[in-house]
C-alpha cells in the first residue's frame, strides 16, 4: 500500500505575515544580535498559532546553533 500525502496550503488569502510583535524595530534587533554571534546559527521560522487561509501567518523566530537555542524572537500577544 503507497502512502498519501496532502500538501502543505501555501497560499493565503490575505498577505499578511507577522514576525514576532510586527514591529521592525524589534526584528533589526534580533537581527543585530545575530550578528553578535561568531559562528553560524540556524534560524527557524515557527508558526505562532493555527493558521488558516485567510491568514494571518504569525511567526516566531528561533536561533539555534549546535542545538541549543540562542536567541528568540516571540509573539507578544497569540
Amino acid at each position: 500500500m503507497q502512502p498519501t500525502f496532502a500538501p502543505n496550503a501555501l497560499v493565503f488569502l490575505g498577505d499578511t505575515i507577522q514576525i514576532g510583535d510586527n514591529r521592525i524595530e524589534t526584528l533589526l534587533r534580533f537581527i543585530a544580535q545575530l550578528n553578535q554571534y561568531p559562528q553560524p546559527v540556524d534560524i527557524k521560522a515557527v508558526a505562532a498559532q493555527v493558521t488558516y487561509t485567510a491568514g494571518p501567518l504569525k511567526v516566531e523566530l528561533v536561533a539555534v546553533q549546535n542545538g541549543q537555542i540562542v536567541l528568540e524572537l516571540r509573539l507578544i500577544n497569540p
